[in-house]
């Protein structure tokens, strides 16, 4: 299924240019997240699905004989595009997700690059309890046409598919750490990283955790990959 989703995924200015009554979840993965959204078994409520990471990239067009690109929600490849789309057009955002001090400056961040953005709406990651999440979700339902959430998989994608079964005509990205990345620095990626498609080294030189994932995890996410497509394409 999540394959599937990937492969018929279109241009994201294609998405947002659609002329679409239900509200739409665009989520991305990488070889952390990869098989967590894969095993959810909401995962066809998702509607659109761009991959993150070069290794998944070509992980994912060797096995499928494919040839898509990497594309992420950050300022390295997506989120300029969108936040442009929503100035252009004068859609009001919102933001959700990081620490209470995260947003809050990430926000400052982004309205410094994009002065014209209309930001109805934010607030943190965290929630109190139940029913504060979901005056979160009503609200943004009610108020914005364009939600950006980061709060890790799998948090983040079951917010964006519960606000999109009580919402209409949204569009609901998922972010990760983009929240956490610009409250740092606008523009989070130096120019020679993005330009030599070297953000995973910059994350890797900053972060512990992504250390963790680098050489523990992704490894065992290339294992358990390639074993999976030997064994179904044996099957074909």
């Amino acid at each position: 299924m999540i394959d599937d989703i990937i492969k018929k995924t279109p241009n994201v200015i294609d998405i947002m240019g659609e002329n679409c009554s239900n509200s739409r979840v665009i989520t991305f993965v990488n070889p952390f997240s990869y098989f967590s959204v894969k095993d959810n078994p909401r995962v066809e409520e998702i509607d659109y699905i761009f991959i993150d990471g070069i290794l998944l990239v070509k992980l994912f067009n060797f096995t499928n004989k494919y040839n898509l690109e990497r594309y992420s929600f950050d300022y390295s490849s997506l989120a300029g595009v969108v936040f442009n789309f929503c100035e252009r057009e004068k859609l009001k955002v919102g933001l959700i997700g990081a620490t209470s001090d995260e947003i809050r400056v990430a926000t400052k961040n982004i309205k410094m690059i994009h002065p014209q953005l209309t930001v109805e709406y934010t607030h943190s990651g965290y929630f109190l309890d139940d029913q504060e999440r979901n005056n979160i979700i009503n609200t943004l339902a009610e108020n914005c046409d364009v939600i950006i959430c980061g709060m890790g998989t799998p948090v983040q994608e079951e917010f964006a598919l519960d606000l999109k079964a009580l919402s209409r005509n949204k569009l609901i990205f998922t972010c990760g750490g983009f929240f956490s990345q610009t409250a740092r620095k606008p523009d989070f990626y130096y120019s020679w990283v993005k330009k030599y498609n070297l953000m995973w080294l910059q994350r890797i030189i900053m972060y512990k955790h992504v250390r963790k994932r680098f050489f523990f995890d992704y490894p065992k996410f290339v294992y358990k990959y390639i074993k999976q497509n030997l064994r179904n394409s044996s099957k074909r």
